[in-house]
């Protein structure tokens, strides 16, 4: 089985909500099918485009879920971006239901297995969401279940990414019931941790919750971290995360641009050196750099201005790349990469 993220931002004098369309075409042209996604969007943008996937992508490829992010774009405006990790048309692919919702997709060939949980959130069985650190208990132990259902385990995850929102006070629940996580499945055991997933925390904004989760994880390939020398895997407050995760066909890597002390050298160099950081993770993990899907979540318009910067002046290019301003973990931290990439 094959695995490729795809992205589609607006064109130039195009609307931006004419995405769902085009990207349904691209991959039903190429011989590809969703097994994750995720859709950025202001908020006035987002009845239309639901409106749309209704129409033009599930018709074409049935029930899923969908991550939503409502954020701000780095550049400001009104704004739309999709991003999708998919699978070779040979795979077959259902939905993964939790009750009447999907929760999640399955892509199985052969004897190899992705699944992809989206969206979770942590409702009570009456539909009461409760206090922050009640979301971020539930929404882990609902991934469990769902993993177990599946004939999977919390060792086989790849890709973890807990979201809260502010993430200012939404970090602490969501690190103790990531801990719990990683503890109840023996990924930590006591202060050893054993091959942790890729991914971050993030403060993106949610339509429905104060806190959710998407995870990615592998049955087949033998998941194995890769943590070039000398290269911290992401922010202090971000410890547990992998620097770079090789599945298969797949790499997952992170990186995180620390803030700038007054006499620093600039925010500018900070993300210019957590990009090369992020690629060069990505190389050691033999992904294609060329064909990588990138997110960027940046703290604050400061940070949006230095990173246009750097991509008007060619220092790095925004190919692929959804940069929202979505304030990343710790005080330390003005931006953070994610990357996805096949391998090979």
């Amino acid at each position: 089985m094959r695995l490729r993220p795809f992205s589609w931002l607006p064109r130039r004098g195009e609307p931006p909500d004419d995405l769902y369309g085009r990207a349904a075409s691209d991959l039903t042209e190429q011989g590809w099918r969703p097994l994750r996604e995720c859709l950025f969007a202001t908020p006035d943008l987002l009845p239309t485009l639901l409106d749309q996937r209704e129409r033009r992508w599930v018709s074409a490829f049935g029930e899923g879920p969908v991550a939503l992010w409502a954020n701000r774009p780095a550049g400001g405006g009104r704004f739309a971006g999709l991003r999708v990790l998919a699978v070779s048309d040979e795979a077959r692919v259902e939905p993964l239901w939790d009750g009447a919702q999907a929760a999640g997709r399955v892509a199985q060939s052969g004897g190899e297995r992705w699944l992809s949980l989206q969206g979770l959130v942590g409702r009570d069985p009456a539909g009461r969401m409760g206090s922050l650190e009640e979301q971020a208990q539930r929404m882990f132990e609902r991934a469990e279940r769902l993993l177990a259902a599946q004939g999977s385990h919390p060792r086989e995850v790849v890709g973890l990414w807990p979201q809260g929102a502010p993430l200012a006070l939404a970090l602490p629940a969501l690190t103790a019931a990531r801990d719990g996580f990683y503890t109840r499945s023996g990924i930590r055991s006591g202060r050893r941790l054993q091959r942790p997933p890729a991914g971050a925390f993030s403060g993106g904004e949610h339509p429905r919750a104060a806190a959710w989760l998407d995870l990615l994880a592998a049955q087949g390939p033998l998941p194995r971290a890769v943590r070039p020398a000398g290269a911290p895997s992401t922010s202090p407050a971000c410890e547990g995360f992998s620097a770079a995760v090789v599945a298969g066909p797949l790499a997952l890597v992170s990186a995180a641009a620390a803030e700038v002390e007054e006499g620093g050298e600039g925010l500018g160099a900070s993300l210019l050196a957590a990009w090369r950081q992020a690629h060069d993770q990505l190389e050691a993990a033999g992904g294609d750099a060329a064909r990588a899907g990138w997110t960027l979540c940046l703290r604050d318009p400061a940070a949006a201005s230095a990173w246009r910067e750097l991509v008007d002046a060619g220092s790095c290019s925004d190919q692929a790349t959804v940069a929202v301003l979505a304030p990343p973990a710790g005080d330390d931290v003005a931006a953070e990469f994610w990357g996805l990439a096949a391998r090979g």
